[in-house]
């Protein structure tokens, strides 16, 4: 007897994570009971209670390192199998990265239909490969169906709840306590933070004193660029850790800049803001750039 009618399997950045919450929470609104499996997140736990979590490691060229990723991948294949038996969902959707191969494993030893969810241009090499067994892949971008192989259907990008949430100007500068007669930089690093992109922007701030930057550091970056801020005496400059009610403050902003993550590509687009965009430069795809 099924437990869950859909198990959401998902991890490692907030590019992978937020588009699969967003299913989630559809799923949620029209009555599905929902699983989510979270693994090697990135931006810690999440707002759920049906949630199972477990670490993962990237596979590295360091033996050790490689042997402790070979390792978690058998064990959480292990568990992956177990999970699959005795909540029984009929349906499994993975949103790609390292992170879920175990449960796509697990679907195709078990014979379990899965669907993939691929939110850059050039998709992951996860995603490549379990492309041909899934019953269909859902793309963002017309372009990503000639890389993969299977059943590619183009669908655009669920954006959250919170980020969608459109205001006036106006108002969500009230809402946050802005002033009204400053531009506003957004300057969003992400769920990791972009740490060497916000600390080359930073100290640009102390020149354009008639403009307002809000930088989203991520946690992990937060006390080194606050820090930053406050040693330059930044009168004109916002740091925050996170952002949640991303809505709100593209609202507010005049210009964005950004790295160009799909999410934060189509969150852009969607609020019709003129914006900046740095692709990550160190990813083996250029998968960013190509976002842009």
């Amino acid at each position: 007897m099924k437990e869950f009618d859909i198990l959401i399997a998902t991890g490692g950045t907030g590019g992978h994570i937020f588009p699969a919450l967003s299913c989630g929470e559809f799923f949620e609104k029209n009555g599905k009971k929902v699983l989510y499996l979270l693994s090697g997140s990135k931006i810690g736990t999440i707002d759920k209670a049906n949630v199972i979590y477990w670490k993962s490691y990237h596979f590295q060229k360091n033996p050790l390192q490689f042997a402790k990723a070979l390792f978690s991948l058998k064990l959480n294949t292990i568990k992956s199998l177990f999970i699959l038996k005795q909540k029984s969902p009929c349906v499994i959707l993975a949103t790609g990265s390292y992170a879920v191969v175990p449960v796509l494993i697990a679907s195709i030893l078990l014979k379990k239909p899965f669907f993939l969810m691929e939110q850059n241009v050039i998709p992951g090499l996860v995603n490549k490969i379990f492309a041909r067994f899934a019953r269909a892949n859902f793309v963002a971008f017309d372009e990503t169906k000639k890389h993969l192989k299977g059943n590619v259907i183009v669908t655009g990008l669920p954006l959250r709840e919170e980020a969608k949430r459109r205001y006036s100007k106006e108002e969500a500068r009230r809402l946050l306590n802005l002033p009204e007669d400053k531009m506003v930089i957004l300057v969003i690093g992400g769920s990791l933070g972009a740490r060497g992109m916000v600390e080359k922007i930073v100290p640009f701030a102390g020149k354009f004193s008639e403009y307002l930057f809000i930088t989203q550091t991520g946690p992990r970056n937060f006390d080194y660029i606050n820090s930053l801020v406050q040693t330059l005496n930044l009168k004109n400059c916002i740091t925050l850790p996170f952002i949640k009610e991303m809505g709100l403050y593209y609202s507010a902003a005049d210009i964005v800049i950004s790295r160009a993550g799909a999410s934060s590509c189509m969150e852009i687009v969607y609020h019709e803001k003129p914006a900046i965009l740095v692709p990550y430069p160190y990813s083996r795809d250029k998968h960013q750039y190509y976002n842009a």
